[in-house]
Formats: C-alpha cells, sequence, structure tokens
C-alpha cells in the first residue's frame, strides 16, 4: 500500500461559479449571510412539473474572463469551469508559460456535465434528414472529458488531465488523485475542479427518482435535517481549486489538506440507493481523523453532505452522533442554500468549509424548524468561532463515502 505525504498540501487558489455569488469573496460573503439562492428556474420550461425552483446560476455574460478567451462557443457547463478555472490561476498567481506547463495538471469531475450537450447532439441526429448534416463541432461537446480538455486548452497546462465522475464524492476523489500526483513529483501544480450544470434533460432524470422535493419548497429553499423534507432541490454551479505543495516563495494559502479518507458502502444486492450503514459512515469519519494525526475535540466544525434526502441526512446525522457523542461541533451544509449540485454539490460541501475557517465564523441555519435528530447543531445566528480544522464529509446514493480534514494551523 502506497502511503501520500499530507504534509504542507494547500489550496492557493480558489474560482467559484454559484448560485449565490461568482468568485471566493462573493460566495463567502452570501454563505455567512445565510443567502438563499435557490429560485424560480429560468433555464427551461417547468409548466406541470411537481417543482419549479433550483439553485441555478446568474447570467455569465457579463464576466470578463467569458467575453476575454470567446467561452461562448462552449456549453453551459464547460463555460462555468473554465471560468472558475481563469478565477482560480488567477486568485493563485499562478503563472502558466512555457517552462512550467507540463508541470500542471488539470483534473475535472462531473456526474451529468455533458448530458444536455449529448441529447440535443442525438436529437438532432435522428430529426435531420441526414447525421452528416449535423454540425461536426456539436460532437467535442458530448465527451464527458470535454470540460478537462477546455480546462487545459484555456490555460496552457500540459501536463496529466484526468475527468472524475465519482457522483456527489467526484470532488474529494479528485483532490486525493491531486495530492498523489503532487507527493509523486509528476506535478507542482493541479487545477482540480467539479461543474454540473442544470438542463432539462438532468431535472427528468431527478424527478423520476422520486426523490426530487415536490410542491414549493420552504421560503423557495432547501431542507436537509428537517423531518418535512420532501426530497432535494437541484443545483448547479463550478468550483476550482489550485493544489501546490507549499510553502510557495511569496504565496498564502486558503488551508492545508491534512486527509483524504474515502470508501465503499454499497449494497452489492442493489444497483442504486445504498444507504450506508451508521457504523460504517461512523468508522470512516474516525479513521479520517486518525489519519489527520488529530483528536475529536480538535475537529471545530463539520461541512455535511445533507440536501434534504432524509433517508441519507438521518444516517449522517447518527453517525456524527457515533462520533462525537453530545459533542458534535458545529455544523453547516451548503445545500440549504443552494441545493443539491451532485458532482459539484460535494466540491461545495469543501468550499464552504474554507469559507468558515476563513472567515472564522458560522453562518446560521436556514429551513430548520423540525429536525426530530438528536443533535445540537441547530446554529439560530450567525457566530464567531475559532476554527483551525473543518472536517467535509459526503456520500453518493451509489454507495461511495468520503471525508477530508483541511486545516488553518501555522499557515500565512
Amino acid at each position: 500500500m502506497i502511503s501520500t505525504d499530507y504534509s504542507n498540501i494547500a489550496v492557493t487558489g480558489i474560482g467559484a461559479i454559484s448560485p449565490i455569488g461568482i468568485g471566493f469573496e462573493n460566495f463567502t460573503n452570501a454563505a455567512m449571510k445565510s443567502n438563499n439562492g435557490i429560485k424560480k428556474l429560468t433555464l427551461f420550461d417547468t409548466t406541470g412539473y411537481s417543482n419549479d425552483t433550483a439553485g441555478e446560476v446568474p447570467d455569465l455574460c457579463n464576466i470578463e474572463n467569458i467575453k476575454k478567451h470567446k467561452l461562448q462557443r462552449m456549453d453551459r457547463s464547460t463555460q462555468f469551469i473554465c471560468a472558475a478555472a481563469l478565477l482560480a490561476v488567477e486568485d493563485a498567481g499562478l503563472v502558466i508559460n512555457e517552462k512550467n506547463k507540463h508541470r500542471v495538471g488539470v483534473i475535472i469531475g462531473t456526474t451529468f456535465g455533458c448530458l444536455k450537450s449529448t441529447s440535443d447532439f442525438d436529437t438532432m441526429s435522428l430529426t435531420q434528414k441526414l447525421p452528416l448534416w449535423v454540425s461536426p463541432s456539436d460532437v467535442p461537446k458530448t465527451t464527458i472529458n470535454a470540460a478537462a480538455s477546455n480546462v487545459s486548452i484555456v490555460l496552457g497546462a500540459m501536463g496529466h488531465n484526468t475527468t472524475f465522475c465519482c457522483g456527489n464524492t467526484t470532488m474529494f476523489v479528485a483532490i486525493e488523485h491531486a495530492i498523489e500526483l503532487i507527493d509523486s513529483g509528476k506535478l507542482d501544480a493541479v487545477v482540480v475542479g467539479c461543474v454540473d450544470d442544470l438542463s432539462k434533460q438532468s431535472y427528468l432524470h431527478h424527478k423520476a427518482i422520486v426523490e426530487q422535493a415536490t410542491g414549493k419548497p420552504w421560503q423557495n429553499g432547501s431542507t436537509p435535517f428537517d423531518k418535512r423534507s420532501t426530497g432535494y432541490t437541484l443545483a448547479e454551479g463550478a468550483v476550482v481549486f489550485i493544489i501546490e505543495k507549499c510553502p510557495v516563495a511569496n504565496k498564502s494559502v486558503y488551508v492545508a489538506i491534512d486527509c483524504v479518507s474515502q470508501a465503499f458502502f454499497g449494497d452489492t444486492n442493489k444497483s442504486y440507493f445504498c444507504v450506508p450503514k451508521e457504523t460504517e459512515y461512523a468508522h470512516l469519519i474516525n479513521k479520517a481523523v486518525h489519519a489527520a494525526g488529530l483528536s475529536l475535540k480538535d475537529i471545530d466544525a463539520v461541512s455535511c453532505s445533507a440536501n434534504g434526502w432524509h433517508a441519507f441526512d438521518i444516517v449522517e446525522a447518527g453517525a456524527l452522533k457515533r462520533v462525537f457523542g453530545d459533542a458534535v461541533p458545529p455544523m453547516v451544509s451548503i445545500k440549504s442554500l443552494i441545493g443539491e449540485a451532485y458532482g459539484a454539490g460535494s466540491a461545495f460541501v469543501i468550499l464552504l468549509a474554507i469559507s468558515v475557517a476563513k472567515r472564522q465564523e458560522i453562518p446560521a441555519s436556514i429551513n430548520l424548524v423540525a429536525s426530530g435528530l438528536d443533535l445540537k447543531y441547530e446554529v439560530r445566528k450567525r457566530e464567531k468561532c475559532l476554527i483551525n480544522n473543518v472536517l467535509s464529509i459526503s456520500f453518493d446514493p451509489n454507495g461511495d463515502c468520503a471525508c477530508i480534514i483541511t486545516s488553518t494551523r501555522g499557515l500565512a
């Protein structure tokens, strides 16, 4: 078994495209104010559907990076991730040139990133008189690696290029792979991100599995950990982190990455909806804390996976109760503000953890009225706290589970 050295692995730059703000500072400001990013959908007609709200990203047309790099030719998800990557590289002060371009890698995760492009292309192929009449320029948009490839093209990064698709744990797995590449000496820096977008195709998929929220959610919002929840509310967006081995001369960092822990707890008798056991998830959390060289009392906050899918929310709450007992740290859920963005949702979980550590405060919970859970996690008002270590957790209906611990200890 190969042991990964996490010492001095850090996040040096961040780019965010979210329903509550573009860029890390705007996202963090909105999150700390508990701004609700879930509104009525405008991307497609929802007439006759049981839910017409979602965490939709505002129009990107006025973003300078979009106009400068002519990202308009890309589909929505690729626009998101390229814009986020450009913001992250600028934020990190990472200059990619002829000397280092082969030492900078790109790892991008997505779950439904090319679904709309593939569906539209297939539809055109069937409705045109001849398939040859379909524009060949639309073909690259249908590949799952379109996002990662375009990020490399836009940035000029010529190192390792990979695409991950691991559902709601995608960003966790992508970061772990990025750290392995840096630790092995193959790369000096990795542009690691995750993206998913809203489309009628993905909307109908989630409607079909009957766990999408029905009716109008309270305050047009999402309701993690609340027993009134009828399911999750969909969202979209992109997050990109620049991962480097620090210290890097003249460069400050956001957080160090102390540990990534991942496991599969799926049911071999089922193909989907594999709810892990509380004991299994508790074991994974304990494993992550131990691997980071910490004790349970060192965890100052938890960024949760909770999205309003009650079967999973109950397990998450129960696992934390098993691990921490009555001393569960303050818990935050970004999905109460923006909804569930599937693969990108895992990135927003980590992004909120970094926001909490950066601001040293916990945002108030919203849409939490009737939890029915034995946890003292309700943060009723914005609180200033001393926050060094944050545990982020996420799990996917297919059975993938993951934890990551980020730290501000000893950082500039």
